[in-house]
């Protein structure tokens, strides 16, 4: 277990309440067609305070942490390895569905300059950059064999066998794998974009919203994504690990709670036509699980 205990049953216990909330309003109160509350009673008021009040919990406790934790380490175990490659790989699939968008996107009848714009802009957010991000989990994860042009910067001197082989030390210690700062940036203006194309996308928002809750989780994400750029690239990695311990619990809240009840709505055939598709809301799941789990994988040294 982490010897992160108060962060642990904070976010564990917070997370599958909300979580257990949002699959039963998702498949009792909410409305396909708009993703509205439109019944429950009392029910959605109770989730929103309750999701609330565990933000401000899991924010507290993640600053705390963060006072406590100085000189980091990192090690990447197999449960967080395999969640980084099925998030990359549940990315990469999201991302060829959303392939039979572009022909409609290239045909459509605007002047050259603006068409010209919203292709590059389609294959850059929708096309090139998710696939970026996809294949950055996977080499995160140390799976091959996959080349991406990350600079890895190792020790000269001889590896300790009883140490971990992918630990990503943030005092610079034996056997340190950096990720190159730049490509680990990728991530993050990907998530920017689908942050402003889905906050333009839904015009209709409520308190209560389907959509309100998928642009408050993308809003998280992104303090999160810096955050991971900065520890697995040793670029203000102090600072880093204090920005993921304040903002990654609160984003892997969210990203279990929302995306986990629109993948039970998605099975009993009641997806929301305006929000996440079932493969998005997956890798949004999944990443969820990797935030959640790095953060209580974080060590301070010498323990």
């Amino acid at each position: 277990m982490t010897k992160n205990r108060p962060l642990f049953f904070s976010l564990a216990g917070c997370a599958a309440v909300c979580l257990i909330l949002r699959v039963v309003l998702k498949l009792t109160a909410v409305d396909p067609a708009t993703g509205f509350y439109e019944g429950g009673g009392a029910l959605p008021l109770v989730f929103n305070i309750l999701l609330g009040v565990s933000v401000l919990l899991l924010l507290a406790a993640g600053y705390l942490s963060g006072r406590r934790m100085r000189g980091a380490s990192v090690t990447f175990t197999i449960p967080l390895r395999a969640l980084s490659i099925a998030a990359g790989a549940t990315l990469f699939c999201w991302t060829l569905l959303r392939l039979k968008e572009l022909p409609e996107v290239f045909s459509a009848d605007y002047p050259l300059m603006p068409k010209l714009l919203l292709c590059l802009f389609t294959l850059l957010f929708r096309l090139a950059l998710p696939w970026i991000s996809a294949f950055l989990f996977f080499r995160v994860a140390g799976a091959g064999p996959f080349t991406i042009p990350c600079e890895f910067r190792a020790f000269t001197a001889e590896p300790d066998p009883r140490l971990p082989q992918n630990g990503f030390d943030l005092e610079g210690g034996l056997h340190t794998l950096r990720m190159n700062g730049w490509l680990m940036l990728l991530p993050l203006v990907w998530e920017i974009g689908e942050l402003l194309s889905s906050f333009m996308a839904y015009t209709a928002l409520r308190n209560v919203s389907d959509q309100m809750l998928t642009i408050v989780m993308l809003i998280l994400m992104a303090p999160f994504l810096l955050a991971h750029a900065r520890i697995l690239s040793g670029v203000g990695a102090e600072k880093g690990v204090r920005q993921l311990l304040f903002f990654g619990p609160a984003f892997a809240l969210f990203a279990i709670a929302v995306p986990g009840g629109m993948i039970a709505a998605a099975l009993a055939g009641k997806t929301v036509a305006l929000g996440l598709s079932p493969a998005a809301a997956v890798f949004y799941f999944l990443s969820g699980l990797y935030a959640a789990a790095l953060c209580l994988s974080l060590r301070r040294s010498g323990r």
